[in-house]
């Protein structure tokens, strides 16, 4: 009851044009503004604590983000996909894009939002530019973040990675691309040669090399050209 059925009313933004197959996939699909009701219909009534909980989340999350669910429902259509690329020194970040409802809304939303984290937790949010749009930018130990709308997509994340993803240079397989762009509860996609490459780097050569080949013969039967999805 908290998650969108696969009868939309809106359709999936294009993701798959905006994300190369180097990055692991994450999709999402989610209803804003029946989330919290939805988690709490699936608790027994006589599970007290837990429901608790959800009814404290559905009450603090809005102060702690500065938007209410129904202003993220009213925003955004509620499909979301998270994209890592691990780099060779640090944790992944992930870029996340978010498909828009209304595009007012939704410059109003992520105004009200960079302005109560600027005010309430003084964060280091300047105005700025990506890729000649207006966007909201944040420097931390040398990385660059970025916010910004385009069109019918909010992207944020690194700056360099939210500029290739506005680039539109995805290099998705057509079928993968067009799973990514469906509507789907959860989906994951990784790239089994890049996947390769990351095992590469930590195990010896004489053990990845053993098991590569069972690795690629398997990995056909555990996911569909890469690509995972449950509604």
């Amino acid at each position: 009851t908290g998650v969108q059925t696969c009868a939309l009313p809106i359709s999936v933004p294009n993701f798959g044009a905006k994300l190369t197959r180097d990055r692991g996939i994450v999709r999402l699909d989610l209803n804003f503004t029946d989330f919290f009701d939805g988690v709490l219909a699936l608790i027994p009534e006589q599970m007290a604590q837990p429901r608790s909980m959800v009814l404290m989340g559905k009450n603090a999350v809005p102060m702690a983000i500065g938007a209410s669910f129904e202003q993220l429902g009213k925003a955004l259509t509620g499909h979301i996909v998270a994209g890592m690329k691990p780099p060779a020194n640090r944790p992944p970040i992930p870029m996340i894009m978010l498909g828009v409802r209304d595009i007012k809304e939704a410059d109003m939303l992520l105004s009200n939002m960079t302005s109560m984290l600027k005010t309430v937790h003084k964060a280091p949010i300047e105005d700025g530019k990506i890729a000649g749009l207006d966007a909201y930018m944040v420097k931390d130990g040398g990385m660059e973040f970025g916010l910004v709308r385009s069109d019918s997509m909010i992207y944020a994340g690194l700056v360099a990675d939210i500029k290739q993803a506005l680039a539109g240079k995805g290099d998705l397989p057509g079928g993968i691309a067009a799973k990514i762009n469906s509507p789907t509860m959860f989906g994951f996609f990784m790239d089994f040669d890049t996947v390769l490459k990351a095992m590469q780097k930590t195990m010896p050569a004489e053990e990845f090399n053993a098991m590569s080949a069972l690795a690629k013969n398997s990995w056909s039967g555990m996911l569909v050209d890469g690509f995972l999805s449950s509604r």
